[in-house]
């Protein structure tokens, strides 16, 4: 009985990439339970990738932890959800911690895949549909409610003021009509990481043959791979000021495209 779900909980706390290409289907979800309370369980750190969504009503957050040490909070945690007393909860991460949450939480409906080892735990059970872009997959989770997958876009919300730094930047660089395209050769994985010289080759042959600027972006755990692209290119690029996660995304919003290719 659809009509009896008041209040929906997702979950997929982590990682980034997976909780932005969530905001893919809220739309299709918010349309069929308009009158629900749906909220979003993320980790704290996360959290930036899901404010001010215009589809979710609220976030609950909780901290990193590891070990027996961090028992009393995942016990604490899984109190805070039980007493919110959802009537759905739709388990995207499929793993044990997310299963764990999903059966002790009291939910009347827990929704989660029937190939995972712990798919004994859910009363509606969704099956993987074909290999496509990953926010076309996350619906594959929906189809027990009625759902299937629709023309959609990811939401992230930019604040004014990001913009502002970015034009700012773009402004004092010498920025006029060229088209911006944004490099990102970074990787915390360094088997996934591109080659830098093939980045370098590349990129001289766009700012050869294409009226444009390259900008090389970076987070601070890849400043080091931007640094040396920078010096392999004899035609220089931009080197991006430092930026949060936000301005980043400000930065990506004024682009023409992005390359940030890697290793699957």
């Amino acid at each position: 009985d659809l009509q009896s779900i008041k209040r929906i909980l997702i979950i997929q706390y982590q990682p980034f990439g997976d909780v932005l290409l969530n905001t893919g289907y809220f739309p299709a979800l918010r349309k069929k339970f308009p009158d629900a309370k749906i909220d979003y369980l993320v980790k704290q750190k996360y959290r930036i990738v899901l404010d001010k969504n215009p589809y979710l009503d609220e976030l609950v957050t909780f901290k990193d932890g590891k070990g027996w040490l961090y028992v009393p909070e995942r016990i604490k945690l899984i109190k805070r959800i039980r007493e919110r007393k959802y009537d759905l909860i739709i388990d995207q991460i499929r793993g044990f911690g997310s299963a764990q949450m999903t059966w002790f939480c009291g939910a009347k409906f827990r929704l989660g895949f029937k190939h995972k080892k712990y798919a004994f735990l859910y009363n509606l059970k969704a099956e993987r549909q074909s290999v496509r872009y990953h926010s076309s997959m996350k619906f594959d989770a929906l189809l027990p409610l009625g759902i299937t997958e629709e023309p959609h876009k990811l939401y992230f919300n930019i604040e004014p003021e990001s913009e502002e730094y970015i034009d700012n930047w773009l402004k004092q660089s010498g920025f006029d009509e060229e088209r911006i395209i944004i490099f990102s050769p970074g990787s915390p994985v360094a088997r996934k990481k591109w080659n830098l010289n093939a980045y370098a080759r590349l990129g001289e042959m766009i700012l050869q043959n294409l009226n444009c600027k390259i900008v090389i972006l970076w987070a601070p755990n890849e400043k080091e791979d931007a640094d040396a692209l920078f010096e392999l290119m004899n035609q220089k690029p931009l080197m991006a000021p430092a930026t949060d996660l936000n301005q980043a995304a400000a930065m990506l919003k004024r682009s023409a495209l992005l390359l940030s290719l890697i290793h699957i």
